[in-house]
């Protein structure tokens, strides 16, 4: 599996996400860990996920970045934080991952930015399966 470079800078865009933030977000999916959405049984619940990521496939990285971390905007949260092991792509160097709002309540979820791709690596399903809110 490759890993990812990932800019861990919290208010600070890279060259390339500086070029990126005008284009809009796209998701990947190749890293996702099953380790919430796995014991999920509200269809609902993915319903509305995939309606926000078609939402936010609308916006721009800029338009992301001045929206609200309940909107559509994100937060950045430390690794440290996260109660569930970690997969192999997050490397030793990645400090923070980047949270969503997965259905426009504070479900969320998680993952790395990669220029104008999110990665997304946790679908919080049940509230707090991934991180103490």
């Amino acid at each position: 599996m490759s890993r990812i470079k990932f800019n861990h800078k919290s208010k600070h865009l890279s060259e390339q996400e500086e070029r990126q933030k005008d284009k809009n977000i796209s998701f990947n999916f190749r890293y996702l860990s099953n380790k919430s959405f796995s014991n999920c049984k509200d269809a609902d619940f993915f319903i509305h996920y995939l309606d926000r990521l078609n939402k936010l496939s609308s916006l721009t990285w800029k338009q992301i970045q001045l929206s609200d971390r309940h909107s559509f905007g994100f937060e950045l949260l430390g690794v440290e934080n996260i109660k569930v092991t970690l997969p192999s792509v997050i490397t030793e160097d990645v400090k923070k991952l980047f949270v969503f709002r997965a259905t426009g309540n504070n479900h969320a979820f998680l993952g790395l930015r990669e220029g104008d791709v999110f990665n997304v690596i946790f679908i919080e399903s049940q509230f707090g399966d991934i991180y103490d809110h």
